[in-house]
């Protein structure tokens, strides 16, 4: 993977497609309004300069992110584990994208998957 590639360290190749994460936590991060609203769920997929930007957006526009990311992990729950996270109006950058574990997966904390 290019390194010049926006949010590249949050992706599944730069931590060794380790799987440990599943998706439902994520899930409940952000629809939770406390992490939510104030980024924590971005902090989760390792990208904390959209955790800040997330909550700046929130505290000034009103929660327009908030509610976004809260579509995306509902009504796109099949699209976001593999292709990540998108920011509003600026597009897709895969912030996340193939650290989720498939649901039923048996596999442990850290694991490898082959």
């Amino acid at each position: 993977m290019d390194s010049k590639e926006p949010f590249y360290y949050t992706r599944g190749p730069f931590w060794e497609n380790k799987k440990s994460v599943p998706f439902w936590l994520l899930q409940f991060l952000t629809i939770f309004p406390l992490t939510g609203f104030f980024g924590i769920d971005h902090l989760f997929l390792r990208s904390p300069s959209t955790a800040w930007a997330k909550t700046l957006v929130n505290i000034f526009g009103l929660g327009i992110w908030y509610f976004y990311d809260i579509l995306q992990v509902t009504v796109d729950k099949s699209v976001v584990p593999v292709s990540g996270l998108s920011i509003p109006l600026y597009g897709p950058t895969g912030i996340g994208a193939g650290i989720f574990r498939e649901a039923g997966s048996g596999t442990s904390e850290g694991a490898v998957t082959p």
